[in-house]
């Protein structure tokens, strides 16, 4: 992480907490973990400990239902591993969250593609990432639009996310 960012590469560690206890391939269903807190804290989440530690600005998430840490939402989605594990426990409080492609099978099987994209910020995503399927990001903007309207989501929640990924901007064009 240290050599990309001397050479002006803004590294994205990734998939949070970890994806190599998987047996499901998360672009076409959801992988289901019986990994506890403590497996977490003792395994997988030492390279991205180690990662912030390094000044790292961004990190992506995984779709993965830990069902002992949070039974309802998979990380992408869980305000429990997004605000409580990764912002307040691990100490990133800075850095953007990004999610990975909220259009995969292990999120659009089980949910509506509108709901992801506000459950994602709800939760305290910062980028909603959409890679293959050109539909998707109007119909997500709708859904954020709708939910603003609604103060499902607060207006500042979406100011606040665009001003991170600004300075993220000119921070990288000052070096």
């Amino acid at each position: 992480i240290r050599g990309l960012i001397k050479a002006d590469i803004i590294p994205c560690p990734k998939h949070f907490p970890g994806h190599g206890n998987t047996t499901i391939d998360s672009h076409l269903d959801l992988p289901i973990e019986d990994s506890d807190m403590q497996r977490l804290q003792n395994i997988e989440l030492v390279p991205f400990k180690k990662a912030f530690k390094s000044r790292v600005e961004m990190v992506m998430t995984s779709h993965i239902l830990f069902k002992k840490i949070d039974p309802e939402w998979p990380v992408t989605l869980s305000s429990h591993f997004l605000k409580n594990i990764i912002r307040e426990t691990l100490r990133f409080q800075k850095g953007l969250i990004v999610t990975d492609d909220l259009d995969m099978k292990a999120l659009t099987k089980k949910y509506d593609r509108a709901q992801i994209a506000v459950r994602a910020l709800q939760a305290g995503a910062n980028i909603l990432l959409y890679c293959n399927e050109p539909d998707s990001p109007p119909t997500a903007l709708d859904a954020i639009e709708k939910a603003v309207r609604d103060k499902q989501i607060p207006l500042q929640t979406i100011l606040d996310n665009q001003n991170l990924v600004l300075q993220l901007k000119r921070d990288a064009l000052k070096e």
